[in-house]
Order: structure tokens, then sequence, then C-alpha cells
């Protein structure tokens, strides 16, 4: 998820490199195609699949895509994600509230999906969360995304636990 021209990119080149298949999650269908563009002209297979990581129906529709294309999933990386924000004091609720459900309930509703596909079909897989510093340590003018980071880091210690006895692994 979240294939935007930084690290989600990044990553999904790499893992495409590596022989994966890998299907471009952003909210943006146009950045989903270019970088779908983008591992085409090396080589690798890869398809678009546009969506909003903080609506569960979009996240099972997309998930749903890419398994009726490719069988199953082996490997989910959680990138997406909304940086910046503001204090404490001038961060309004309505940011906060999409921030956090863009960030965390993202991460939580693509691992529920794919963890449940992974144990359905015996998939020993692996789903990346990405954080950052920010989930361990504040910074100023960034509540949100702060808290939202930190959530992330509890999320896959439970996440772990609960998949570990069907072979999933989450880091």
């Amino acid at each position: 998820t979240g294939v935007g021209p930084n690290i989600g990119s990044g990553l999904a080149l790499m893992l495409g490199k590596y022989g994966a298949k890998v299907a471009c999650n952003d909210v943006r269908p146009e950045v989903a195609d270019a970088a779908v563009e983008r591992l085409r002209r090396n080589d690798i297979e890869a398809m678009a699949i546009p969506g909003d990581v903080g609506d569960e129906e979009q996240v099972k529709a997309y998930i749903q895509k890419v398994v009726d294309a490719w069988g199953h999933i082996d490997i989910l990386v959680n990138c997406a994600g909304i940086d910046g924000g503001a204090s404490v004091l001038e961060f309004d609720g309505a940011s906060w509230s999409r921030q956090i459900q863009v960030n965390l309930s993202g991460n939580f509703f693509n691992n529920r999906w794919v963890g449940r596909q992974m144990v359905e079909k015996g998939i020993k897989g692996s789903i990346i969360c990405i954080v950052s510093t920010a989930g361990w340590q504040g910074r100023a003018n960034s509540v949100g995304y702060c808290s939202s980071k930190g959530g992330i880091i509890q999320f896959v210690r439970a996440s772990a636990m609960d998949l570990a006895p069907y072979g999933i692994r989450i880091n």
C-alpha cells in the first residue's frame, strides 16, 4: 500500500526485482498506475489496485482483485500514510481522524483481510508495517502522525501473536 514515489515505490521495485508480482495500491489511481509502469519497464509483473486504505470495503475489494488474478497474496507491505499535521493545540478533529484512519486503521484493514486469505489458503506469508522514529519519540507539530505510528508498533506486536500459529510473520 502507498506506492508513492518514495519508500513505497522503492519497496515495490525491490520486491519485484526479487521475483514478486507486485500489486500497487495508492489512494490516487495515477500514482498506482505510475508505479506499475515503472515496474513493467523493469520486466516486473504488476497491477494497479487503487483504493483508500482507510475504507474497509475498498480494502476488501482491492485485495479480492489480487486474489482473483494471482490466486493468493504471500507478502503485504503497509506503507500508506499521511505525514505531518499540527500541534495538539491546533490539530482539528477531522484531520486527526483522517490521519489515524489511514495510518493506523489502514494497517488493521489490510492485515485483517490479507491475513484471512493467507490463513484460508495455508500461506505462510509475511506482513510488513512501515513505522517511523516518530512512533517511539514525539515530534513537534505531528501529534496525529506520532500517535498513529506508535499505535502501529503495538498493533504489530499484538497481530504477530495472533498470526504466528499460522506461520505468518508480521514485522
